[in-house]
This record gives C-alpha cells, sequence and structure tokens, in this order.
C-alpha cells in the first residue's frame, strides 16, 4: 500500500536505495577464480548498472521509465539469488505503484510502455529453452525458472486487463529481468530473436 502523505519522488528514491543497499550487500556464492564467479559477477554490473540507469531518468524527469529499470535491477537481484550464484541480505518487496499516482502526464506513456513491454516478455519467453539436457540437476532449475518468468508474465496480464498499469510493467519488468539473468548465465539458451536479451549472438 502507497502512503498518501509521501510524494512519488519520496517513495520511488526509498525503493532505489533499498535495491542499492541489496545490491552492494551482494556476496558472491561461487570460489573466486572459478567461471560460474564471472556470472556472478556479471549479474552484479548488469544489476548496478540498470540502477545507474534509473538516476539517469529521474534526472530526465521520466519517472516511467525510472521505475522500469528499478522494477528490472531488482528481477536481475532475484534472479542471480534464485539461480545461486549471488547472496544479499537485503531483500526488498516488489514496489507497485497505483496508476493515480504516476501523473496524467505520464499516462499514455505508461500504457504504450507496458503493453510493449508486455510483447517483448511473451516473445522472450517463446525463444528461449533450457540450456541444461533432461539428465543434469539444473535442468528442473531452468525449468523452474522459465515456469517462475511465466507467472509473473500472467500476474502482469491480469493487471493490464483491468487497467493498472504500473503494477502490470512492474511485473513485466521484474519477471524480464529474472529471464534475462538466467540466459546471461547460462542456465537458458536463446533459440531466435537475441535483440530480446542483454547478451550477445
Amino acid at each position: 500500500m502507497i502512503p498518501t502523505d509521501i510524494p512519488l519522488s519520496g517513495i520511488v528514491d526509498s525503493y532505489y536505495e533499498e535495491l542499492l543497499s541489496s545490491a552492494g550487500g551482494i556476496e558472491f556464492t561461487p570460489p573466486r577464480d572459478t567461471l560460474l564467479y564471472s556470472c556472478s559477477e556479471e549479474i552484479l554490473e548488469m544489476a548496478t548498472s540498470y540502477l545507474s540507469d534509473a538516476r539517469d531518468n529521474k534526472k530526465r524527469g521520466n519517472t516511467v521509465d525510472e521505475l522500469a529499470c528499478l522494477w528490472y535491477a531488482h528481477g536481475w537481484i532475484a534472479g542471480g539469488c534464485c539461480i545461486g550464484l549471488i547472496h544479499t541480505r537485503i531483500r526488498p518487496d516488489l514496489l507497485y505503484i497505483p496508476d493515480f499516482c504516476m501523473g496524467k502526464e505520464h499516462s499514455d506513456y505508461l500504457i504504450t510502455k507496458t503493453e510493449k513491454y508486455q510483447k517483448m516478455l511473451k516473445s522472450a519467453l517463446s525463444a528461449v529453452k533450457r540450456a541444461p539436457p533432461g539428465g543434469s540437476p539444473l535442468a528442473q532449475g531452468a525449468d523452474c525458472i522459465i515456469l517462475t518468468v511465466q507467472s509473473w508474465l500472467e500476474r502482469g496480464i491480469t493487471y493490464q486487463k483491468n487497467t493498472i498499469h504500473a503494477s502490470a510493467l512492474a511485473c513485466f519488468c521484474y519477471g524480464y529481468g529474472i529471464l534475462d539473468a538466467a540466459v546471461r548465465s547460462g542456465l537458458l539458451c536463446i533459440l531466435h530473436s537475441p535483440h530480446l536479451f542483454t547478451t550477445e549472438p
């Protein structure tokens, strides 16, 4: 529940600080000088990169893109923890923003961006499959990631159908971050449309 007596900027700033602390408290679970350690480094790099992008969007007054970057960074952190590449003691809850808090000036752009990310996440899910073979212990984990992202997509679509666009966008960006982290870590492989992911083709 969003407190009505706190400006939206203050709520978003608090969320940013929580995510920044979460990223700052990240510990890598694999030993140094191992292949998995480098995957952990990339999780942290991507999360902090999106946090930085959020600050840039704040300076430009683009609240929708600022929040999208924060939700995406949150997804990367959650994805890294789920895969077991990182650990952090600070695990913020996903921030949901009621549409009326966004202001009329952001309304059209919020709807457009939400529709875009719903289509992108749906396409991205159809463009991946688990990378480990069926006999690998990692296969079940890869399938679990796909199901988790699918659930965030479905949750976002439910919000979208009820015209709760900001919450829908939160689900899409958060789920996308988890999916991207799994692809970047090699748990999922790309079948087509590599432009949908923040990784090399």
